[in-house]
C-alpha cells in the first residue's frame, strides 16, 4: 500500500466556492426499502462540520420529484439525473461531477453507515489520496454471513496478489485525484471498484484503510442472487490479466485451474468461514464465471490470429 508523500498538501477546507468539507454520492438503480435505513444513518453522522448528499439516481423516468424521501437532519442534499449510462459507475461519476467539496465520499443505497463514517473518511483523507473503509458483514448477514469471508474487515486485501482494492460501497477520494485517474470506469460491470484501486495506485497515489469508517454490508439474500453475482464478478477476472498485463499483473489460464479448484476446496488453516453450502456455490460461481470468460477470450484471440493470418495470405 502506497504511502503519501511527507510533503503532500491536506485537502483544502471548504470555501465559497466548494461550500461544503464533503460530498457523499449514493449510487441509485431504484428507490430500494433499504435506501431508508442508509439514510437515517447519515441522518445519525457526528460530523461538526457541513457536507452534502448527492443522490444519484440511476433509472430511467427520475424527474426530480419521484425522488426519495430524505430525513430532514441530513440539512444538504441533492437528488440528480444519473441516468445517461446504466450502471453505478456512471451514477458515482455524476455524483462526483456536481460535488460541492474537494472530497468525495461513496457508499451504497443498500447499506448501512456507521454514525461516524463521514467524520473519519475526512480525517483519514488528510493523509491517503484515497481510502477505503472498514467492512462489517456479519451484523447484517445472520444467515448469509458464512456464504463469504470478510476480507476488508482490518486492511485493504490486494486481489490477486497485485494491489489493494477497496470496494465502491465504502470508499472515498479526493476530487482532483479522482478527475485524473477518470472516475470508475463505465464499461465494465463488476470489478469497476478494483480498477479504480488499481489505476490509482499505478498513477503514484497513495490507498489506504480507514478503520474506524465502518460500512455494514448487506449480502444477496437467496442462493440464486448470490449465485448470479458472484459469476458476473468471476467473468470479469479474466479482463484484468489483459487491462493491467503491461503493469506485472498475471491471471494465466494454468493459475484460473489451480484458483478454480482451491476455491472450492479449501485448505487445512485458511477455512475463514464455514462450509456450508452458500459458501460452496459462491466459490464454484465465481469459478465458472471465470472459466466461462477465459474461454471467451481464448476463442478471441484465436479469430484475430485466423484474421491476421488471412490478411497475410
Amino acid at each position: 500500500m502506497s504511502e503519501p508523500d511527507d510533503g503532500r498538501e491536506a485537502p483544502a477546507p471548504a470555501s465559497p466556492v466548494t461550500r461544503f468539507t464533503a460530498s457523499v454520492v449514493i449510487p441509485l438503480g431504484s428507490i430500494i426499502p433499504e435506501l431508508a435505513e442508509q439514510l437515517d444513518a447519515l441522518a445519525r453522522q457526528d460530523a461538526t462540520f457541513a457536507w452534502e448528499l448527492i443522490l444519484a439516481h440511476n433509472w430511467p423516468g427520475f424527474t426530480g420529484d419521484n425522488g426519495a424521501s430524505v430525513p430532514p437532519a441530513i440539512a444538504h442534499v441533492r437528488q440528480i439525473d444519473a441516468s445517461a449510462v446504466k450502471g453505478p459507475s456512471h451514477a458515482r461519476n455524476a455524483g462526483a461531477a456536481v460535488a460541492n467539496s474537494p472530497l468525495v465520499l461513496f457508499c451504497d443505497a443498500d447499506d448501512i453507515v456507521c454514525d461516524g463514517w463521514v467524520s473519519a473518511m475526512v480525517r483519514s483523507l488528510q493523509r491517503y489520496d484515497a481510502v477505503g473503509g472498514r467492512v462489517d458483514e456479519k451484523a447484517l448477514n445472520p444467515k448469509t454471513a458464512s456464504w463469504r469471508p470478510n476480507d476488508q474487515n482490518d486492511h485493504l486485501p490486494a486481489l490477486f496478489d497485485f494491489l489493494p482494492r477497496t470496494i465502491g460501497a465504502n470508499c472515498a477520494v479526493r476530487v482532483p485525484v479522482f478527475a485524473a485517474v477518470g472516475g470508475f470506469d463505465e464499461q465494465v460491470r463488476t470489478h469497476e471498484d478494483t480498477i479504480f484501486s488499481w489505476r490509482l495506485q499505478l498513477a503514484g497515489y497513495s490507498l489506504g484503510f480507514a478503520a474506524d469508517a465502518i460500512v455494514y454490508y448487506r449480502h444477496r439474500t437467496d442462493l440464486w442472487s448470490m449465485s448470479k453475482q458472484h459469476f458476473a464478478y468471476g467473468r470479469s477476472s479474466p479482463r484484468l490479466s489483459v487491462r493491467f498485463a503491461a503493469n506485472g499483473f498475471v491471471y494465466s489460464p494454468a493459475r484460473i485451474a489451480i484458483g478454480s479448484v482451491t476455491r472450492v476446496v479449501p485448505r487445512p488453516g485458511n477455512w475463514p468461514v464455514k462450509l456450508t453450502l452458500g459458501w460452496f456455490v459462491r466459490q464454484i460461481s465465481i469459478a465458472t464465471g471465470t472459466m466461462f470468460e477465459w474461454s471467451i477470450m481464448l476463442r478471441e484471440q484465436a479469430r484475430a490470429r485466423r484474421t491476421k493470418d488471412e490478411r497475410a495470405a
